[in-house]
């Protein structure tokens, strides 16, 4: 069992006096998780905060994952990862999970939804597909349905879509349905 290995890595970690940090407990949480443990991944995100780590932008994803439905601790981690957006660049990654974070918990913010708009359509050429996935999806199950940000994801899946060889069957089977 994975999550029992990185659970043991992180106990062996601590036994050598290593100072645990986010990313630590963030591989954790997302391996226990996975193994269905959700109790387990709350868990380990409580022993973190006790330890005085606050996971960053990471939050708002892993209460998705965990589908906390706590009002407050959804509104304070969105409260905080709103400011976390307006003053840093975050990736085409971090973006699309945030997007994915406050869709799947239903967080309806004026001052976030424009912030990750202004960053999305700046960065729409950096995103992945799965990327770009995840971002269609959180945009259109949302009250924050942006034309522009549709139109730039579709006009981008379908410029990658065109640059695929003609040979990719799935290329082409996937542009008869986009057409």
């Amino acid at each position: 069992r994975k999550w029992e290995q990185v659970v043991g890595v992180l106990a062996e970690m601590q036994n050598h006096h290593m100072q645990l940090d986010v990313v630590n407990y963030g591989v954790a949480i997302s391996a226990i998780e996975g193994s269905g443990l959700w109790d387990g991944a709350l868990a380990a995100l409580i022993e973190m905060q006790r330890h005085g780590l606050q996971p960053d932008g990471h939050l708002p994803w892993v209460l998705a994952r965990l589908n906390i439905r706590e009002p407050l601790v959804i509104r304070n981690a969105f409260v905080q990862a709103t400011r976390q957006v307006a003053c840093s660049q975050l990736s085409s990654r971090e973006l699309s999970t945030l997007w994915w974070a406050a869709s799947m918990l239903g967080v309806n913010s004026i001052e976030l939804t424009n912030a990750l708009l202004s960053q999305s359509n700046r960065l729409i050429n950096d995103f992945q597909l799965e990327e770009l996935s995840l971002l269609s999806w959180a945009c259109a199950t949302t009250a924050s349905l942006d034309a522009e940000l549709i139109d730039s994801i579709q006009h981008e899946v379908l410029h990658r879509m065109e640059a695929m060889p003609s040979q990719s069957m799935c290329g082409r089977a996937c542009m008869l349905v986009m057409e």
